[in-house]
């Protein structure tokens, strides 16, 4: 029913998506006209967006990352080009050569597609930015990305979540190159604090305040309707501010496990064999056993190097890593299976 002369409230609820939270289990997120506008402002002013920048879908539009590249462009007065073709996909090869854009896009797992086509879009002359967020890139392809770019293209890498609208900090990596492995500052109008802090590593939870902060989650309609808070929130994840206030994010506070008696991070551990091997592994546990799930067999030589005794790590091989929707590794989903392994023995 459209209402007539009504004046819809910056607080009114602008769109709904969907999130699988710290736990994977999916919840709906309601994001207002306020939080839309005011992050929608944050990103145009990081990223330092005209209506001259063009870009074209390389991610869904239901993913808040893809969603904001469309919002952005759409407040700036750019062109924004929407394809249901994938990047691997010749039609969509001849769409990006006629369209020509000014920005390319990608998650992690974008990137590398794209390093097995050896970078082709991205070293085509006309892409003058390309972005990047949706999860930790390995330092290898940031490097790789920037000997592309040279003096000629921006790289921008980005971090963000659906509580929070879309993207929390951003910066420019090709002007800042010894920050790499930094998500970067937070957009001008958040604020970044790091709660219940180690006193030794400075590493703790991760909270933010401000304007695209949403109200959080929703179950019924009635709360669509609901007053909206202001709040801190809490992002799940872990990390710290180096002394130039550039955010780093070690890990998510759900990504531990205690096996014997100790604890262990995963996200350190499946970075740190990453770092150092070319063949790449993505870590699960129940608290008995650290399962590794990979693509191509790894000696046991290697379990070593993960710190933990090899009769207590289990390796499962893949023909490929189950992503979600937004790009992401599906660490619920690998976990299921870790655990039907168990089962079945």
């Amino acid at each position: 029913k459209i209402i007539k002369n009504k004046i819809i409230s910056l607080n009114s609820p602008s769109i709904l998506l969907n999130t699988s939270g710290s736990s994977g289990i999916p919840k709906i997120v309601r994001i207002s006209y306020q939080n839309l506008k005011s992050n929608t402002l944050g990103i145009i002013k990081s990223l330092n967006l005209t209506e001259k920048d063009r870009s074209i879908s390389t991610l869904p539009l239901f993913y808040t990352y893809g969603l904001s590249i469309l919002n952005t462009h759409m407040f700036t007065g750019g062109t924004f080009y929407v394809t249901n073709n994938s990047i691997l996909q010749k039609s969509f090869e001849e769409e990006f050569s006629n369209f020509k854009p000014t920005i390319f896009s990608g998650v992690p797992s974008t990137f590398q597609i794209l390093k097995k086509i050896n970078y082709s879009y991205i070293k085509q002359h006309f892409i003058r930015k390309i972005t990047q967020a949706g999860g930790a890139l390995d330092s290898v392809t940031q490097v790789e990305i920037l000997k592309i770019c040279s003096n000629f293209k921006d790289f921008f890498v980005m971090y963000g979540q659906t509580e929070a609208t879309a993207r929390i900090t951003c910066f420019n990596l090709r002007t800042n190159q010894k920050k790499i492995g930094s998500v970067g500052l937070p957009l001008n109008n958040i604020s970044i604090e790091i709660k219940d802090q180690n006193p030794v590593t400075k590493i703790g939870r991760i909270c933010i305040k401000g304007p695209s902060v949403t109200t959080g989650y929703i179950s019924n309609c009635s709360e669509l309707v609901s007053k909206p808070i202001t709040r801190t929130l809490d992002t799940g994840d872990l990390g710290y501010l180096d002394e130039d206030g550039f955010l780093f994010i070690t890990g998510r506070s759900s990504r531990f496990c205690k096996i014997n008696g100790k604890r262990y991070n995963l996200d350190v551990i499946e970075q740190e064999f990453n770092s150092t091997n070319s063949n790449k592994i993505n870590i699960v546990s129940d608290d008995n056993f650290l399962f590794l799930f990979t693509t191509v067999p790894i000696p046991k030589k290697f379990y070593k190097t993960i710190g933990i005794h090899p009769t207590l790590i289990k390796l499962i091989l893949l023909e490929n890593i189950p992503l979600k929707a937004n790009g992401k590794i599906d660490y619920t989903y690998l976990l299921e299976l870790a655990k039907n392994k168990v089962r079945e023995k």
